[in-house]
């Protein structure tokens, strides 16, 4: 499909996954520091250093990824071959339209929210963390993620709809192409999250904008990170640094690891330090998490993902790889890619520069679109000879997943 990303199994040799978590541990920071700047410009300037494939797990943190590297004067062309992938390169004008787009929407939502008296309007993940980064259109994401108490549910629906926003089958659609997921706090953790918030810093005034506290926002991290399976590593990692960098590094991870033992959080949390520790900033003491065989699983599944040369779509494809799977899924796939039409129906207000990258298609395209890319997929993966590594991997990122921490607005 035009504009998706090439459907590869060719893993890198260990030397060469070894350098992309190296260069990636470097540059997956919201701000580059003097000292990774010198530690990157030593890395792409040895000798022995060669470009690398642009695999998918480098796909969501590669416009941050390549700003960095501009910043330095370094071409992305020198860290990545760009011929490696059918995913177009960063286009940054592209990016910063898009969260204009995003942006302008979201202010308008936040004031009608105020207006109609919603006094707690919890902002996670991208909706919340962009705005905090030096340059917020570097952020990828679909969606801009919003909680609400459940009391607040029909009022918020109603606004919404006054706006001229639709509801779609997962989440809410506005006619220039934005996408809002509603949710609500029922469970205890998802309500603590809630109840600690505090104003956002940057986005308060447009309305009863709130980002929950450091440590819950990092525990809320891995385990919806945890929740995906792992499968946006590096894009969390940056988010995780992000608020890392804000205050006593030590005092935040302390905390939530706290708050990680009263709510069930305590692997997903570890698992992603310990990643960070070793690839991207000391976070000792730590070690006595690497005894845990949960939490050292789960490290060797995020390493692998790291490197990861299949698609996001895909590994969420790998559903369908269990130890039940017939014999003829091969030929299965072969008559499931044939009999789907080529396009599925495209969502009002969508436009081609929506497209994203990991998904081959618009977020919101329809179910056939979806289900001919997913047995493409499959089929690649059946003639690839690797189908018994995706069939333990499919089973490492089942074990992997925690449920959510908030739950869908009715």
């Amino acid at each position: 499909m035009k504009g998706s990303a090439s459907i590869t199994l060719t893993p890198l040799p260990p030397r060469d996954a070894r350098r992309l978590r190296q260069l990636l541990g470097l540059l997956a920071r919201p701000r580059l520091t003097a000292r990774h700047a010198a530690a990157v410009e030593r890395l792409l300037g040895h000798p022995g250093w060669r470009p690398l494939p642009r695999l998918a797990a480098v796909l969501p943190i590669e416009p941050l990824a390549a700003h960095h590297l501009c910043a330095l004067g370094i071409p992305l062309e020198a860290a990545f071959v760009p011929e490696s992938s059918a995913a177009p390169l960063p286009d940054f004008r592209l990016l910063a339209s898009n969260y204009a787009l995003r942006r302008r929407a979201l202010a308008e939502v936040l004031s009608a929210f105020g207006e109609a008296g919603l006094e707690r309007v919890l902002l996670v993940k991208g909706a919340a963390l962009a705005p905090l980064w030096p340059s917020p259109a570097l952020r990828e994401m679909e969606d801009c993620d919003v909680v609400l108490d459940p009391h607040s549910v029909s009022s918020a629906t109603r606004v919404l709809r006054r706006l001229g926003w639709q509801r779609r089958r997962c989440s809410w659609g506005h006619p220039s192409g934005v996408s809002l997921d509603l949710q609500v706090a029922t469970l205890p953790f998802a309500r603590h999250v809630l109840e600690t918030a505090v104003p956002h810093p940057v986005l308060a005034p447009w309305g009863p904008a709130r980002i929950p506290a450091p440590s819950a926002h990092l525990l809320l991290l891995a385990l919806h990170a945890a929740h995906h399976g792992g499968l946006r590593v590096w894009r969390d990692i940056a988010d995780m640094q992000l608020l890392l960098e804000e205050g006593d590094a030590r005092a935040l991870v302390t905390d939530a690891r706290e708050l990680a033992a009263r709510h069930d959080g305590r692997t997903a949390l570890l698992a992603y330090l310990c990643v960070m520790e070793k690839w991207t900033r000391p976070l000792s003491p730590l070690l006595e998490s690497a005894a845990d065989p949960a939490v050292r699983s789960h490290v060797r599944l995020l390493e692998h993902l790291m490197a990861e040369p299949l698609t996001e779509f895909g590994l969420y494809a790998l559903d369908s790889l269990t130890p039940r799977s017939p014999r003829i899924l091969p030929a299965a796939a072969v008559a499931l890619a044939s009999l789907l039409p080529r396009r599925g129906a495209r969502p009002a207000g969508a436009r081609e520069s929506q497209r994203d990258p990991l998904w081959g298609t618009i977020p919101s395209a329809g179910r056939l679109d979806r289900q001919r890319a997913k047995a493409r997929v499959l089929l690649t993966v059946c003639q690839s000879g690797r189908l018994a590594h995706y069939r333990r991997l499919a089973a490492a990122l089942r074990q992997f997943a925690a449920p959510r921490v908030f739950d869908p607005a009715p």
